[in-house]
Parts: C-alpha cells; sequence; structure tokens
C-alpha cells in the first residue's frame, strides 16, 4: 500500500468528474420512488372512498384501474433505476477506491467470502438462517494471498447476528491446529449446555491459553486447541499489532489461525461500502468507505502475516 493516500485529493480529481452522473441516476430512482408512493395513496383514497359509501362500484373500475398501473409501471422502474445506480456506484466509486488503494487487488460487487469460512473461523458461532455477502476483494499483499467481503448472517427472525468486513488469509499449513482471539466481552464460548448444541455453531474444544501480557490482557481472550502453537503465533509483535488494531478501529474485533488460515471479522453497525441514499457525492460517507478500504491492508500489516509463511 502506497504510504501517501491522500483521500482529498483522490475525492476531487477521480471521484468528483463522476458524481453528476450519479446524482442524475439517484434523482430517476427518487422520481420513481415518490410516484410509487402517491399512486398508492391513490389506490388506498379510493378504497376509502368505496368503503365509505361516497362512489359507488360502477365507477370504481376506472377509478382505481388508473393509480394500481402507475404504481406497477412505478415500482418496476424504481427497483430498475435503483439496480442500475447501485451497479454504476459500485464500479465508479468502491472499484476506484480499490485500485487506488493496491492497482493488484480485484474487486467483484457481487462477490463473497463463502460461508463455510465464515463457520471455519469458529469467530461468529451463533446458528444462522440467512447470509448475504458484497463487496468481495481480493489479491496478494506482502506475499500474502487473501480474499474479505462485507458479509451479514440474520436469524430467521430478521436479527442481524455479524455484519462487517471478514477477511481470510493463506498462512502456512504447518499452523494446522485453531487459536482463537476474541475481543473481552465478545467471546464466542458456550455458557451453558443448549448454548454449545442448539446456540451456537460447532468448533473443536479448545482451551484457555495463558498470554504473559498484561495488556494484552486487558484486550483479548486467548484459546486454542494446542496452547504451545497459539503462544508461537502470538508473539510480541503479533500481539502488539492486534492491539494497535483495536484501538486504532474503536471496534471489537476477532481472529483465528486455523488449520492454514488466518481469518479476521470486523463488526460494523451499520452496513459498509454502500451508496448514501440521497447524496452519493456525500464526503463524509465516502471517507468511512476509504477508511474500510485501508484497513485491509493495515490489517494484514498489523498482523505480520508474511511472517507466517
Amino acid at each position: 500500500m502506497s504510504t501517501t493516500l491522500d483521500f482529498d485529493s483522490f475525492y476531487n480529481d477521480t471521484l468528483l468528474p463522476s458524481m453528476d452522473s450519479l446524482k442524475e441516476e439517484c434523482r430517476q430512482s427518487d422520481s420513481w420512488g415518490i410516484t410509487a408512493l402517491v399512486s398508492l395513496l391513490l389506490a388506498v383514497g379510493v378504497l376509502i372512498l368505496l368503503g365509505t359509501g361516497s362512489i359507488h362500484t360502477d365507477s370504481l373500475l376506472p377509478l382505481i384501474f388508473f393509480p394500481v398501473v402507475l404504481l406497477i409501471v412505478s415500482l418496476y422502474f424504481y427497483t430498475k433505476s435503483k439496480d442500475n445506480f447501485t451497479e454504476d456506484y459500485k464500479k465508479l466509486v468502491i472499484k476506484k477506491m480499490v485500485e487506488y488503494v493496491d492497482p493488484s487487488f480485484t474487486y467483484n460487487s457481487g462477490g463473497t467470502v463463502s460461508a463455510q469460512e465464515y463457520v471455519n473461523s469458529s469467530l461468529v458461532r451463533y446458528r444462522y438462517a440467512y447470509s448475504t455477502g458484497e463487496d468481495y476483494i481480493e489479491g496478494v499483499y506482502n506475499n500474502v494471498s487473501f480474499h474479505c467481503s462485507d458479509i451479514t448472517t440474520e436469524t430467521d427472525q430478521d436479527k442481524k447476528i455479524f455484519n462487517g468486513l471478514f477477511l481470510v488469509a493463506k498462512i502456512n499449513e504447518a499452523y494446522a491446529c485453531g487459536t482463537y482471539i476474541w475481543t473481552k466481552g465478545f467471546e464466542q464460548l458456550p455458557a451453558s449446555l443448549m448454548d454449545e448444541y442448539y446456540r451456537l455453531l460447532p468448533m473443536p474444544e479448545v482451551y484457555d491459553v495463558t498470554i504473559d501480557d498484561a495488556d494484552f490482557k486487558k484486550y483479548f481472550r486467548v484459546c486454542s486447541t494446542y496452547s504451545a502453537e497459539a503462544t508461537g503465533i502470538l508473539d510480541s509483535s503479533r500481539r502488539n499489532g492486534m492491539m494497535n488494531l483495536i484501538e486504532y478501529m474503536n471496534r471489537p474485533i476477532g481472529i483465528s489461525f486455523v488449520m492454514g488460515y488466518c481469518y479476521v471479522a470486523v463488526p460494523f453497525e451499520e452496513d459498509i461500502l454502500d451508496a448514501g441514499d440521497y447524496y452519493p457525492d456525500e464526503k463524509e460517507v465516502l471517507k468511512a468507505h476509504f477508511a474500510i478500504l485501508t484497513l485491509i491492508p493495515k490489517i494484514l500489516e498489523e498482523l505480520k502475516l508474511f511472517d507466517l509463511q
């Protein structure tokens, strides 16, 4: 990653020239959305008049036909224009940001990290009913092969379990055990047999690992299937990197090293890398996207994964 990444220059030189067309697409989408709302209100108004006896049934068909047809047409064009806007936003904004962060990275707006990788990590173990993902990025950074994406998992009551950035990096297959590092208070360990068998996804039997580092222990809890491998991975440099990450992001983080892979889960309350609802050129939103994308190489650097090849 370049050490001279400058968001303001990138915003002015690269993003702003694309914004007129995106704002026009956004206005078109909003116009069709307003038309759909008005036509729905008209249809409801006709039904209310019918219920009060203000109009006769004979007059109903022509009165209800127009708003219903308008509603169908406007919903169709609203959906189509919204999809076109989202596709162009990803291409003209997110893809260009990815290329600016590192030209060697590849981006696929519709791709996602696999559900099996999410499960294998054991970083978010609560059973889920639905999983979606987008904004897939892959590449090689400092000789470390990685891929990542936005992932959202939900219960069958549409309650979010995880929403955020999920990264997978290849490390040496010699690290064949499982070591799991959770921010304290966010451990994914069972509180009861009910948790273990009905609420949590399966994972190997693990044991607490004692780390002789008072500062590190303020932030993290470590469990592993093999303590000797865990302590070997968590040397002082890597521990410091993990503490740097949690202080830099000011949010919990989960990291695991499982059978030759490193997994990282970074939760966000809001959906990440999505367009603003009305103002695609809103600078603070774009700056937040940029910060998330620059977080990818920072994670790889702070975890010193090039030392685990």
